[in-house]
């Protein structure tokens, strides 16, 4: 064992906490120190766990600030501490022990441990310890300690212990006042120990309170995050419902739509074909009726033409055939009288020419009369058609407007109204008036002849 790890002093003492506990408290607790040269350990009690220690390598005697004493409470009583402070370069630790003598005597160890971390002269002790051979006086211990230290001289740590076991037994051979002082040190001693292990029943039962704090926040919070989560799952599913009933409500809406232009495309097919077959009625009675007039004037009785008078005499006989021409060969035909030259008279047309060409100018100004009344026709219902197809226009574009404000509206409230917003056809709006059918467009009537 090397000078560094011998024990120079054990021993309960009070520290002062550091916080950085659960409550942030520094109080004073009792702690189980073991000094050696090089180092400063402390444990919960003798045996029980290290809690920390102190690099003591590059102190002096100024590392050590004496402190005045103060009251510790102990239960329902209070009890005066001596304090210092050990200011070790890696931090500061503040001790306390229960009697001035006992603070005195951890001290003194501290300063020993410092001067052999130093390389510093230790103070002188006897040779021998048969030297001791008497009991001195209680009140002659500490001169008789220190001439033995003055007359002699340690030059290792082994000697020195020894020497310190030397001055032990001296001071347990002693009787009288200093038998009470070591009586009230073991009972001191047991009372602190006591101290200590009622502090650590109650930093115990702090620490299973705090604990049992922590559990039940934590049961609390996991709770509250659970209705949370189920909260937003709820309202996860009743927007999901909701999402569904809108599509399918536009759904139907739509398949409602494309039912209402079916039947509205139907309709106006089923009228139109009316209309034509109106117009096709109205133009055959129109034909029957024209036909019936014209056969009306056809019968009017017509004196036939002049002739021109017969001759008396006609030469009907064949006339005879020339040797050169064979049986087979056939008659000529009689010589053709050369054409009426204009200076022979004008020709006197027929009257059935004259009526021709009268009733023929009748149809012709009767089919221009009609022809007009059609092209007006055609226009006023081409007028009516676009004038209905704009106000519908106009209506779908108001309803349109109208929807887009519901659904602007809607949208700032946190829920989405139930009422299903108007979407914008997809298909061009179908007007409602019939278009113009192929039969009214303008045709030119063909001219009968007769």
């Amino acid at each position: 064992m090397t000078s560094d790890d011998h024990v120079l002093r054990t021993g309960v003492l009070f520290k002062k906490g550091s916080g950085n506990g659960p409550f942030g408290r520094r109080n004073w607790k009792p702690r189980y120190f073991v000094l050696t040269a090089s180092r400063l350990k402390y444990y919960t009690y003798e045996d029980g766990d290290l809690k920390g220690d102190l690099d003591l390598k590059g102190c002096s005697e100024q590392s050590i600030e004496v402190m005045p004493a103060d009251s510790m409470k102990t239960g329902s009583s209070a009890s005066t501490i001596w304090r210092i402070a050990i200011n070790a370069p890696e931090r500061r630790l503040l001790v306390a022990a229960g009697t001035e003598l006992e603070m005195n005597d951890w001290v003194e160890q501290l300063l020993i441990a410092f001067r052999i971390n130093s390389g510093q002269p230790l103070p002188p002790q006897r040779n021998s310890l048969t030297q001791v051979h008497h009991t001195p006086a209680p009140g002659a211990i500490t001169s008789t300690i220190d001439q033995d230290m003055n007359r002699s001289s340690i030059t290792d740590f082994q000697s020195f212990a020894i020497a310190r076991k030397s001055v032990a037994g001296a001071m347990r051979n002693s009787v009288g006042a200093h038998m009470t002082h070591e009586f009230r040190m073991s009972s001191t001693g047991v009372h602190m120990t006591n101290e200590f292990r009622l502090s650590d029943e109650r930093y115990r039962q702090q620490q299973e309170a705090y604990e049992r704090e922590e559990h039940q926040r934590m049961k609390a919070q996991m709770e509250a995050e659970q209705l949370r989560e189920e909260e937003l799952l709820k309202l996860h599913i009743r927007d999901s419902e909701e999402d569904r009933r809108q599509q399918h409500e536009d759904l139907l809406e739509q398949q409602r739509q494309k039912k209402r232009e079916k039947h509205e495309r139907e309709r106006l097919e089923r009228e139109r074909q009316l209309r034509e077959k109106e117009m096709q009625e109205l133009e055959r009675q129109h034909e029957r009726e024209l036909q019936a007039h014209f056969d009306e004037d056809n019968y009017e009785v017509v004196p036939p033409p002049r002739t021109p008078p017969r001759s008396p005499v006609m030469d009907t006989r064949t006339p005879p055939r020339s040797p050169a021409m064979g049986p087979n060969t056939p008659p000529r035909s009689p010589p053709r009288s050369p054409p009426r030259s204009p200076a022979m008279g004008p020709s006197t047309p027929p009257r059935s020419s004259a009526i021709a060409d009268a009733k023929k100018e009748a149809m012709r100004r009767q089919e221009a009369e009609h022809q007009r009344q059609r092209e007006a026709t055609i226009k006023e219902q081409q007028n009516q058609l676009r004038n209905e197809y704009l106000a519908e226009q106009k209506r779908q574009q108001d309803e349109l407007r109208a929807s887009h404000v519901t659904a602007r509206a809607s949208t700032s409230k946190p829920y989405r109204p139930s009422t299903p917003t108007k979407t914008p056809p997809t298909t061009p709006p179908t007007p409602t008036t019939p278009p113009k059918p192929e039969s009214m467009e303008f045709r030119p009537m063909t001219s009968y002849e007769f």
